[in-house]
């Protein structure tokens, strides 16, 4: 670029400033060659700074930026205190994998405004290439502090956290950063969730309500809105319900489990264990199996192993274990009820969690049952005792929790002698424990 030989006059300076806004005008609007060619026609005559700038801009938008950088870096030579074209070269720099460079330009915005969280969350990215874990962690608090909905800096922030193993903290921030963005582009069952998580639990019922509006008969839209709303609560989850979600979840659900720290399978275990020896004495039915999990400890008790679940698709994941002398695709109430097998040991992992009113579930049990047999489950806890219809509730998961004290009563008038109701952290939910109950009855005589 070549400068003039004559100093300009303020007309002159004046009339190029009025040119390269004209420019940046074309600019924005998407004009770039026009805009082009008044950026080089102002830079033939003077090291116009925002010339200088906003043809970096252009360069780096065309892909190019080897002459973008040289471009925005002389810009903030001649205006050093501009703290946002110092945070322009930074992004440049870091697209161009000039991280080090990068962090410096946005260390130096900072240094001219700190208030900014949008230099504070570009900084922390850039730490956290460098590896500066700490540090970045650091800026993105500082974002989200000076901007408490600003998108970028709450994931990136909520991202860090759940790295430094503070899950339920982390969970927090992305949710937020969640259901900020559009409606439009987000599934709505996740949205609903993220709802939920931040207990903001009528804004999921809303996305529930509005996505039933729009697929009517959904079986999930339908049971997530009586989950959240209160309205229409049925007593058990619809068949169709359960079979879409599993299906659904069939082919990662044993990678989903591990991530959710589900505990329920080994405490089901260590129960059986603390109960009767492992000699294969028993005809054994695993009660809504899915994938067959528990099928890896109940084989030791069984002669015989059955296997019953709803969805086809978690029953066969089931069959690859080669576990189970018979897998059932029925649900699992109307097979009892037809049933001619008898079972000395009865297995539910998570199933009642599927059920409110246990009934006719735990009647249909006892009918299968040999005298003195062992029914041992787990349950989830009702967490709120005064919205609970007799003792059980629908929770805003759209999963079923059962006071202790209607886990009794219901097994008492179905038939069964408890033995014991031990308190159970079922999994972890968004870096959360859920609390349950794993349970153990035995089958009375009459």
């Amino acid at each position: 670029m070549t400068a003039p030989n004559a100093v300009a006059s303020d007309t002159d300076n004046a009339a190029f400033t009025q040119l390269v806004q004209q420019a940046i005008t074309l600019h924005l609007q998407g004009q770039r060659e026009s805009a082009e060619a008044i950026y080089l026609a102002v830079l033939q005559q003077q090291p116009h700074p925002d010339a200088l700038h906003w043809l970096g801009i252009l360069r780096h938008q065309q892909g190019n930026g080897a002459e973008a950088v040289p471009l925005l870096a002389r810009s903030c030579e001649l205006q050093p205190e501009n703290a946002e074209w110092r945070n322009d070269l930074g992004n440049v720099l870091a697209s161009n994998d000039a991280v080090v460079d990068a962090a410096e330009q946005f260390r130096a915005a900072l240094q001219l405004d700190e208030r900014s969280a949008v230099y504070w969350n570009n900084f922390g990215a850039m730490l956290q290439r460098l590896n500066h874990e700490t540090e970045a962690g650091e800026a993105w608090l500082q974002a989200v502090t000076l901007a408490p909905d600003y998108i970028d800096a709450l994931d990136n922030y909520g991202q860090w956290l759940i790295r430094q193993g503070r899950d339920q903290e982390g969970a927090e921030f992305v949710c937020r950063a969640f259901v900020l963005k559009p409606a439009a582009d987000q599934p709505p069952m996740m949205r609903g969730i993220a709802f939920y998580r931040l207990g903001q639990i009528s804004d999921a019922a809303q996305v529930y309500r509005q996505w039933l509006d729009a697929d009517p008969g959904n079986p999930t839209a339908k049971h997530l809105l009586a989950a959240c709303s209160g309205e229409n609560v049925p007593t058990r989850a619809g068949d169709d319900y359960v079979q879409t979600t599993f299906d659904d979840y069939a082919a990662t659900f044993d990678a989903r489990l591990k991530q959710l720290g589900y505990a329920i399978p080994q405490a089901l275990h260590d129960t059986l264990k603390q109960l009767a020896p492992a000699n294969q004495q028993w005809q054994v039915l695993d009660a809504g199996c899915g994938t067959g999990w528990c099928g890896t400890f109940l084989r030791d008790y069984a002669n015989t192993l059955v296997g019953v679940d709803l969805s086809a698709k978690m029953l066969e994941q089931a069959a690859h274990r080669q576990l189970y002398d018979q897998l059932e695709h029925a649900e699992l109430t109307g097979w009892l009820r037809q049933c001619a097998q008898q079972f000395g040991l009865v297995c539910a992992a998570d199933l009642m969690i599927y059920f409110g009113d246990l009934t006719e579930l735990l009647g249909a049990t006892r009918q299968v049952m040999t005298a003195g047999g062992l029914l041992v489950f787990s349950a989830e806890n009702q967490t709120d005792t005064h919205t609970g219809i007799d003792g059980f509730q629908l929770l805003p998961s759209g999963r079923y929790g059962h006071s202790e004290h209607y886990l009794r009563e219901a097994l008492a008038e179905a038939g069964f002698t408890v033995q014991s109701i031990k308190s159970q952290v079922v999994r972890q939910e968004f870096g959360r424990p859920v609390p349950g109950w794993i349970v153990v009855a035995t089958r009375r005589a009459h």
